[in-house]
Parts: structure tokens; sequence; C-alpha cells
């Protein structure tokens, strides 16, 4: 998790780890749930917490792709659920 590493500021770091793990596909069942679980532990031991409530978290990983990097990084900055743009994506 190079990337991780290179990732500067804790939030750009979650968003990357995140981001990746959700993309690797390394199970054939469960790489959303684990890159929700390895996300939230990291924030969690970081100090921080997984802001987005668990009646979206499926959707909120589910819809990763469609936010970039800064975004996500924003949305724990901030303690908001999305960005703007995407934020309909997630009252689904």
């Amino acid at each position: 998790m190079e990337e991780v590493e290179k990732a500067e500021g804790f939030h750009c770091k979650a968003a990357v780890l995140l981001r990746r793990l959700r993309t690797a596909n390394i199970f054939e069942d469960g790489n959303k749930r684990t890159a929700y679980a390895v996300t939230k532990t990291f924030l969690e031991m970081s100090g921080e917490s997984w802001k987005i409530p668990p009646e979206k978290t499926y959707r909120f990983t589910v819809d990763i792709l469609s936010f970039n990097l800064d975004e996500i990084a924003e949305c724990w900055r901030n303690s908001i659920l999305a960005p703007a743009k995407s934020a309909e994506m997630l009252l689904l």
C-alpha cells in the first residue's frame, strides 16, 4: 500500500486506502465489506471515526468510484456525508 504512505494528510490516506481496497478485488466476495472494515479501523486507530451512518455505508462503498480522492478526504475532514455533486446518490 505504497500509495497510502505517499498520500499527504491523514484524510487523504484514508481515502486512498478505501478506494484501493474497494477496487482491488482481492476476494471473490466481500471486497466492499473488507474495504469498509479496514478503513474504519484505520480511522478509529487514528482517533477519527467513520462519519457515514450505517444505513448509508453500503451505498457509499458502492458509489465510491464516482468520487475522486480529494472529495472523499473532504467528506471526512469536514464531517459531511458526501460531496455536494453526488449527495443525492447516498439518499437512496
